[in-house]
């Protein structure tokens, strides 16, 4: 009788069903003859690593015969080590772990053998997640019980396991050749699947998980013995075989990357490894502190002080996310000195012991400044009662203040920085799964930590800047978890400033790298090969890749650059720094869809579409020592899409320990009748605060500065009334006379009134809307959104960005040109720059597609 039609899709459905819903584990054969012992297995996920043990003079190596000893390969060196570091620093995911030690030589010394040295890690011993099974040679049945409770073994037979050992079996494996010629290439014949279900229906009455050995390693094999209820599937494949049951079961985790760029750190608390002074006296925290002074740091686009205690706090906000990976786009320092490279070092690392973090770094303009190391100094540190206090690498020849000489001020160039921070991806770790540089001659198929290691000494990464200059390039890929690859470039380009004349050993002879892309399309082209075979090698091996460095590919100004230039008169608003369009177009061709980048301290999103509506996304990361302070997190997801969003760093245990010091640095300067920062800063009640008010000081301080002189002056003096009916006065006036002369001018203002009270009635605004801001406002809130985009709206309020949207369309409308007119013009360009602003690319939380780069905006 054959099923109705209806039935039999039941059936099939009903009996797929049961199949999804089997338990499986993955167990990793002969693991210790991957390229990557343990770790391939590990970071994959698998629950099960098999290793081969023979004992000879006393040392249990891993090696299945003893002609095939390396003296290297030692059972603690590839699996006893690495899992004490997993469990000691909380590397990874910590999942369970069954470690299968098979025993190759004789079993009563060689399980002794492993006994003892096991002694040695109670860490692993005494964990829950960890288990170690003897398989191979084996002691009788009637001896297991002799051995520590941690020591379980492999059963290998279907005869009922007797009660006084059941205790000590973690598994029954038996020969898959025993049971079946199958080889996984084609269907299986019912009657074999028939046999071997029953094995392991017969494993099952024991109560206890299976595993056949030497079974067939291939995709259909693998779910041929998941779907037949094997507990777990033997596999010398354990990457290919994670992936496809995570793809097969729609268990693929997403992966969380953390971005914190332009953190500028400076350790206050550091101490000199050559001189004794240990800054000024703090009463508040009973600590010496090594501050740089208020007035240094409202003059520049970043705080030097502050940032400390965000560092931290940014990191506690990860590791309460549970993110375990972090990448640093450069600036990580201020400017490489030895004294802030040793304290950042201490707290990565203390991160990484504690948490199981892993840092991923790439040079910024800061650090290294230039190649080589060269003396430095800075005059700005807060002397005992709140004056300026001068530290330097060498003593400066025109100084009016005593100056503090320490080496550890001086700029280190690349070796220097990278001896301190060369376990944060600048140099191969056992656990990365893949690391190569553009120096590199091996494939991910032949790679190994051991020749990665041996070619990634700083000697083998030196390229010809020009005839004569080599220096070194410390960009690297690296594959920390799999599938996601993260591209690491060093886009720093320090040209010889006299490159016939002068000396390629003087550190004075480079110039800065702030230039970033425009100089390495022309002076670092092999960066640009190189990329381009990475980027090849992740998609043929289905990576995806994620590329970071300190400086942008795309316009960081929403397109406004040109308007810029224009309206500042040149090449102010750090316009020099804006790659060129060749830049993007460049990268996209070799590969690259998302580029993660630090350098501007602001918040922003560029995009560039090609061919195919294609596009390259570069996604400008916040710096935490400026407004507004944050960072981002990409989760990659297993649908091909990476959300991003901005997490902000607002609140900050601890910001204003430093606010009696800059007490004693006012009444200094009050004594002096030199010029004053606000004291207001001092009111903050948050970081988030702090930082915004850095910013208002920072554009009255200096940002306005750059302003053409007669625009400056009309916007610090207008009102927002004022700035309302402009469009409606006579255009064949200047707005300069008509601001000046209101008296003489009064019927044309009544009339620009009425006029716009007539236009705003179209909209939700009055006339009320444009009493309570003036034109500093407006050019604060300019700077607000240029650096922290819509997550300033916050701190701006709707209504206001309402207002400014009403009063720029209506210029862009209703303002007319006049070339004769330079406020008109200035004001008509501003405005245009503005809307730019509030109408760029999605920059707060967001979803890319990997394949072609679409952006679509997530509404928190």
């Amino acid at each position: 009788m054959s099923l109705s039609r209806p039935l039999f899709y039941i059936f099939i459905f009903l009996s797929c069903s049961g199949f999804a819903q089997a338990t499986y584990k993955i167990h990793s054969h002969n693991d210790y003859s991957q390229i990557l012992p343990f770790w391939k297995a590990y970071n994959s996920g698998l629950e099960s690593i098999e290793v081969d043990v023979f004992l000879k003079n006393d040392t249990l190596y891993a090696t299945h015969e003893a002609h095939e000893i390396k003296s290297q390969n030692t059972l603690e060196s590839l699996y006893l080590a690495p899992l004490s570091k997993v469990y000691k620093t909380h590397l990874g995911a910590e999942q369970q772990i069954q470690l299968l030690i098979d025993i190759k030589s004789e079993a009563y010394t060689t399980l002794d053998a492993i006994e003892t040295v096991l002694k040695t890690y109670p860490e692993l011993t005494n964990n829950p997640k960890l288990s170690f099974v003897i398989s191979g040679h084996r002691p009788e049945l009637k001896d297991y019980n002799n051995y520590p409770d941690y020591i379980l073994f492999d059963y290998q037979s279907l005869k009922p396991i007797p009660k006084k050992a059941l205790n000590k079996i973690a598994l029954i494996s038996l020969s898959y050749a025993n049971f079946s010629s199958w080889k996984g290439q084609d269907s299986i014949p019912k009657t074999d699947f028939n046999t071997l279900k029953r094995v392991v229906n017969q494993a099952h009455a024991n109560n206890k998980p299976f595993r056949f050995w030497g079974a067939p390693d291939t995709p259909l094999a693998w779910n041929t013995f998941y779907r037949m209820g094997v507990d777990f599937i033997n596999t010398d494949q354990p990457l290919e075989c994670a992936n496809y049951f995570n793809t097969l079961n729609a268990t693929t985790k997403a992966i969380e990357i953390a971005f914190i760029s332009d953190i500028h750190f400076q350790d206050i608390y550091g101490e000199f490894s050559d001189n004794d002074y240990k800054g000024i006296y703090n009463d508040k925290t009973n600590r010496h502190t090594l501050l740089r002074t208020m007035d240094a740091q409202l003059h520049s686009t970043r705080i030097f002080n502050e940032n400390y205690f965000a560092l931290f706090a940014a990191l506690d906000d990860m590791v309460n996310k549970g993110i375990k990976y972090v990448a640093l786009p450069g600036d990580y320092t201020d400017d490489g000195q030895a004294i802030h490279l040793k304290g950042l070092q201490h707290i990565l690392q203390s991160y990484e012991t504690t948490y199981g973090m892993q840092f991923f770094i790439t040079t910024g303009n800061h650090d290294p400044v230039g190649p080589l190391a060269q003396d430095s100094g800075k005059s700005d540190f807060m002397g005992t009662n709140g004056q300026a206090q001068a530290i330097y690498s060498y003593k400066p020849l025109k100084t009016d203040l005593p100056v503090i000489l320490s080496k550890d001020i001086k700029k280190l160039g690349y070796t220097g920085v990278l001896n301190h921070l060369q376990s944060f991806g600048f140099f191969p770790q056992e656990n990365h799964l893949y690391w190569a540089t553009p120096f590199s001659n091996y494939t991910p198929e032949t790679y190994t930590y051991k020749t990665a290691l041996q070619q990634s000494t700083l000697d083998n990464r030196m390229y010809n800047m020009a005839p004569g200059y080599t220096i070194p390039d410390a960009s690297y890929v690296v594959e920390p978890t799999p599938n996601v690859w993260l591209l690491a470039l060093d886009a720093n380009v320090y040209l010889p400033k006299d490159s016939i004349a002068g000396n390629a050993l003087d550190p004075k002879n480079y110039s800065g790298a702030s230039i970033g892309y425009n100089n390495v399309i022309t002076h670092k082209t092999h960066l640009i090969q190189w990329v381009k075979t990475v980027a090849s090698e992740a998609k043929r091996l289905n990576k995806t890749l994620i590329a970071f460095s300190h400086y942008p590919m795309i316009d960081f100004n929403d397109d406004a650059s040109n308007e810029l230039e224009s309206f500042f008169e040149g090449k102010k608003w750090q316009l020099e720094r804006v790659p060129q369009e060749a830049v993007s177009k460049i990268f996209f061709d070799a590969g690259i869809k998302i580029h993660v980048a630090g350098h501007m301290h602001i918040n922003d999103t560029g995009v560039r579409t090609f061919e195919n509506e294609k596009s390259l996304i570069n996604i400008q990361t916040p710096s935490i020592a400026a407004y507004i302070p944050g960072y981002k997190i990409l989760k990659i997801k297993a649908n091909n899409e990476i959300e991003v969003r901005t997490e902000q760093v607002n609140h900050v245990p601890n910001f204003d320990d430093l606010f009696p010091l800059y007490e004693k640095e006012y009444k200094h300067l009050t004594s002096q009748g030199t010029p004053l920062w606000n004291h207001e800063i001092l009111n903050s009640t948050s970081y988030h605060d702090f930082t915004m008010f850095h910013l208002k000081e920072l554009v009255r301080l200096r940002f306005l500065k750059e302003w053409a002189p007669g625009f400056k002056d009309f916007m610090l003096n207008i009102t927002a009334k004022d700035l309302l009916l402009l469009p409606y006065l006579d255009t064949n006036i200047s707005i300069e006379t008509l601001c000046l002369n209101k008296t003489e001018y009064k019927l044309d203002w009544e009339m620009a009134e009425n006029k716009a009270v007539l236009a705003l009635q179209t909209s939700d605004l009055t006339v009320e809307d444009f009493k309570d801001w003036t034109g500093f406002d407006m050019i604060f809130d300019f700077y607000r959104i240029r650096n922290a985009d819509v997550l300033a709206i916050n701190d701006i309020g709707d209504k206001q960005i309402a207002i400014y949207k009403w009063l720029f369309d209506t210029y862009k409308l209703t303002l007319s040109e006049n070339k004769n007119d330079d406020i008109r013009q200035k004001l008509l360009t501003f405005s245009s720059i503005f809307l730019k602003f509030l109408n760029g690319a999605p920059a707060n939380h967001f979803v890319i597609d990997y394949n072609t780069g679409a952006l679509k905006a997530i509404e928190n």
